[in-house]
């Protein structure tokens, strides 16, 4: 049967060409590309669906996007849910809907339709952009990403959204646009909305102290969501404070593969020092002023996110061709490293951030000055 010829799915005629593929699976739901319809027919290859249960996590996200559709020129920096509608998996016969695990039944499910971004993560395009080994303009694209990143968490935080789940295979680089996306707002939060109990419980669902890309206040407010019930107004012991940095430090991915002993041994003692002036305040208290810093998260979340990259591409290696390298562990290692109070926001990183290039481009110019000099030029 060749390219061209048609199939039955659920009574629908499609080209092999248009055939539906499960691109990805997670946690809360499956993607699949070209989009289903609201009338179970299969869309368009620009536009794909993450098909999910009724759950709470997906309402939220549909009214994250609403948010971020508000956002001048939103599609530069998100691909949030167009629409979403009620659909029938039964009526699509299609083997690729049954990779998806979480489909059992022929019971409704919800599609969330979204435009097609592309397939290469933030690491797939730095990898392509590297070659053998590092160069100026392999640094002008890592910083372009970072920087444009950035900007895309600060848009967020004028909208009071926190992401929540910034992370490499979450951000994917739109070849059409030459900018890196952020994507899947499954987990993400509308700060706001977590004075009421039902919301924060929601969006804190998980005691997440072993997530590399969630803070310590991540952790700490979701033990007490998951693991002390309601009785916020009681006093928090020392004890539980303990625990949970023992938890967090002893248990974060972070802390065995990229922040060394010495780090993490400092970082321990100035985290036991700041939590001591929790002692005489109520779980709620607590919660109340760790959330104070809820725009930082996602600032936080970004560092080890580009940290990782660093390390994983083997840039650390070149640090004696280029020592900005070192800069930029030590810069994205101080937000990681800093606590709840101290840890700077968006707009001061990127200010932070930008006199690393300066002085990178700086060093550039004046080694192609002496280079030119040298050979008499």
């Amino acid at each position: 049967m060749s390219d061209t010829s048609t199939l039955l799915y659920g009574g629908i005629k499609i080209s092999n060409a248009t055939k539906i593929k499960l691109l990805n699976q997670g946690t809360f739901g499956c993607v699949f590309r070209p989009n289903i319809g609201c009338d179970n027919k299969i869309g368009n290859t620009a536009f794909i669906s993450k098909v999910q249960r009724e759950k709470s996590v997906s309402n939220r996200e549909s009214e994250i996007s609403e948010k971020i559709k508000k956002i001048k020129h939103y599609n530069d920096y998100f691909a949030p849910i167009l629409n979403t509608c009620k659909i029938s998996l039964a009526k699509i016969s299609d083997n690729e809907i049954k990779k998806c695990d979480f489909i059992k039944k022929k019971a409704p499910m919800f599609a969330n339709k979204m435009r097609y971004v592309g397939n290469k993560t933030l690491m797939k395009y730095l990898e392509s952009i590297l070659e053998e080994k590092p160069s100026t303009k392999f640094f002008s694209k890592f910083f372009d990403c970072y920087l444009h990143l950035l900007t895309a968490i600060q848009l967020l935080i004028k909208q009071n959204i926190v992401h929540n789940d910034i992370k490499e295979n979450n951000i994917l680089f739109d070849e059409k646009r030459q900018s890196p996306i952020l994507i899947d707002y499954g987990l993400s939060y509308d700060i706001d909305a977590l004075s009421t109990t039902k919301y924060i419980e929601s969006a804190f669902y998980v005691y997440g102290y072993d997530y590399a890309y969630w803070s310590f206040e991540t952790a700490m407010i979701s033990f007490i969501i998951n693991k002390v019930g309601v009785n916020w107004n009681e006093k928090i012991s020392a004890d539980v404070i303990q625990q949970v940095i023992q938890d967090f430090i002893g248990e974060n991915p972070i802390f065995q593969e990229i922040i060394d002993k010495n780090e993490t041994k400092d970082f321990e003692h100035s985290l036991t020092n700041y939590m001591k002036s929790f002692h005489d305040k109520t779980y709620q208290e607590t919660m109340d002023e760790l959330l104070r810093y809820a725009p930082t998260y996602d600032t936080y979340s970004l560092a080890i996110t580009f940290l990782y990259c660093i390390y994983d591409l083997k840039l650390h290696k070149h640090i004696e061709q280029f020592p900005h390298i070192a800069h930029m562990i030590h810069f994205y290692k101080s937000i990681i490293l800093a606590m709840p109070n101290k840890r700077i926001d968006s707009i001061e990183a990127e200010t932070q951030f930008n006199r690393i290039i300066y002085n990178f481009d700086d060093a550039i110019e004046k080694k192609r000055i002496g280079g030119n000099l040298l050979h008499g030029k």
